[in-house]
């Protein structure tokens, strides 16, 4: 697929600037666009609604990751003023000490071996070098002084900001109401619009719910490539125990729907799910990239936010639709009805 193919115009009004709350409403009052893959029907709701799209048996597959503080404010040797968005630690190293950033500004003078500051000195690094794969990280291995990066992060970190969102919230903002573990860079955002109360309306549904976790690396790496199945997924870290795999395992074979929220969840349960979809326990790094035409083992709905034309997650998106006609006719119809996007933004559900 070309990437032109999934272009799409999003007026700069409709990028969600502040959290729901800010706005006057509660996180599950946020729109809800309801996509029919079978029909191609649109339906537009609110998230409380969600409830009317499952059944009992049904589970509902939560990211438990709690959002890490990543972005760290600093300067380099020469004295630029630079931001390290760290997306994940790097995988082939074991030491805790190098990590995979992007450093901002663009146009910061970069180079292997520069060193960094951060917290007024208080930790610092150097860049090693540039992914080959992925241009747009560094790694850069830091002087951790005993202490663990998230321990660092805690202390002279911030959520990670991108330019729609015009003022600072706190990292409570940038958590869902069932965020248990930290590791993620950023919000596993599809479930921000969950409350305790209407996850507890929905166990009385009959709906299961299940946890798993992928701590998230940085999202904004754009598509570069002209045919979208050429770009380099960054690996991230997830985890399925035992629990989760025969909950999730005895609903399928009672007949009940697997509802993913999020492509993050998506990613995992298809990472390990056998042919036959069955779902295995276990932890490690995941690379999978879906692009249409990947075959859903165990995911039957998606819940997932409003994306960007060249992300990833809109890839994902079409592939689980089936169609990028029917989400591009979406996504239109969200734009004529003010939909927001983003992180701090509307929802969708794909059923």
């Amino acid at each position: 697929m070309k990437r032109q193919e999934l272009h799409f115009e999003l007026p700069e009004g409709l990028e969600a600037s502040a959290p729901a709350e800010a706005r006057g409403l509660r996180r599950d009052q946020v729109k809800l666009l309801v996509i029919h893959r079978d029909t191609g029907a649109l339906e537009h709701r609110r998230f409380y609604q969600i409830g009317d799209y499952l059944r009992p048996g049904d589970i509902v597959v939560l990211n438990a990751s709690a959002t890490r503080p990543a972005a760290l404010q600093g300067t380099t040797e020469t004295g630029q003023e630079i931001e390290a968005r760290l997306s994940a630690q790097w995988s082939q190293n074991h030491s805790g000490r190098i990590w995979q950033a992007v450093i901002k500004p663009d146009e910061a003078d970069l180079r292997p071996g520069l060193h960094l500051s951060f917290g007024a000195g208080r930790l610092t690094g150097r860049l090693v070098e540039r992914r080959r794969d992925i241009e747009k990280l560094w790694l850069v291995e830091f002087e951790l002084n005993g202490r663990s990066m998230g321990e660092w992060l805690l202390e002279i970190g911030q959520p990670i900001r991108y330019h729609y969102v015009k003022d600072r919230w706190g990292l409570d903002a940038y958590q869902t109401v069932y965020a248990q573990f930290p590791g993620s860079a950023e919000m596993p955002s599809a479930g921000r619009a969950f409350t305790p109360e209407l996850l507890e309306s929905l166990r009385q549904r009959g709906v299961y719910l299940a946890r798993l976790i992928l701590h998230t690396g940085v999202s904004g790496l754009p598509i570069e490539e002209e045919d979208v199945e050429q770009h380099t997924m960054v690996e991230e870290w997830y985890q399925v125990t035992p629990e989760a795999a025969q909950a999730i395992n005895h609903a399928r074979q009672h007949g009940g729907r697997v509802i993913a929220i999020g492509t993050t969840v998506t990613r995992t349960l298809e990472t390990v799910a056998d042919a036959a979809g069955v779902i295995h326990e276990g932890q490690g790094w995941t690379d999978l990239y879906i692009t249409p035409g990947y075959r859903f083992k165990a995911v039957d709905g998606l819940v997932t936010g409003l994306h960007e034309p060249d992300s990833t997650r809109m890839v994902l998106a079409v592939a689980f639709a089936g169609s990028k006609e029917l989400i591009l006719r979406a996504y239109h119809e969200a734009i004529a009805q003010k939909y927001l996007w983003h992180e701090f933004g509307d929802v969708s559900l794909i059923i």
